[in-house]
């Protein structure tokens, strides 16, 4: 999270030390982390094995990569709300401004929480998956600008994603095939 005090990890952490599919959260502590609990979303499924989540800097918005019945393409990208009791909305497709027939991977909602920041092949770019930017229209969450490639400075032939930045924009990081 933005502050440093609750961590996302993939599946659901039994006591009993098994794992099943999903998402839990962790908080930290004066002792260290907590055990993860199961983070609920209603009706979710992935039909993916893979899956990339990221929290806006409220806590109240999340916007997944999953793939699901009504994806555009592969993976696509979703938004879910927190609701009062800590569980979330059923995921909504962004719709075909940012979800494209390849798959859409690595979300990253800014500080200003209207801009999207993803990696796609699926919109002309230098090479294999790339770093795009799209801001929100509207509170519909469907509305977009139409993704913009940031740049060979950022992008490469090779594979490049998780674009993360500060809210100062000071800098970013990002990963990258190189």
């Amino acid at each position: 999270s933005a502050d440093g005090y609750e961590l996302l990890l993939m599946n659901k952490y039994h006591p009993d030390g098994h794992l099943s599919s999903g998402i839990s959260r962790s908080y930290r502590t004066e002792n260290g982390w907590s055990f993860p609990e199961e983070v609920k979303i209603d009706n979710y499924y992935n039909q993916s094995p893979n899956a990339e989540f990221s929290v806006s800097a409220d806590g109240k918005v999340m916007v997944m990569s999953i793939q699901r019945k009504n994806a555009v393409g592969s993976r696509d990208l979703y938004v879910s709300f927190r609701k009062p009791n800590n569980t979330w909305t059923e995921p909504k497709n962004l719709g075909k401004s940012v979800n494209s027939i390849e798959h859409e991977v690595t979300p990253f909602i800014a500080a200003d929480n209207k801009t999207l920041y993803f990696s796609t092949r699926g919109f002309s770019g230098f090479g294999d998956n790339d770093i795009f930017k799209s801001t929100r229209l509207d509170d519909s969450w469907s509305l977009w600008t139409e993704p913009e490639n940031l740049g060979p400075a950022v992008n490469t032939a090779n594979w490049d994603g998780y674009f993360t930045m500060p809210a100062s924009g000071d800098f970013a990081y990002i990963c990258s095939f190189r």
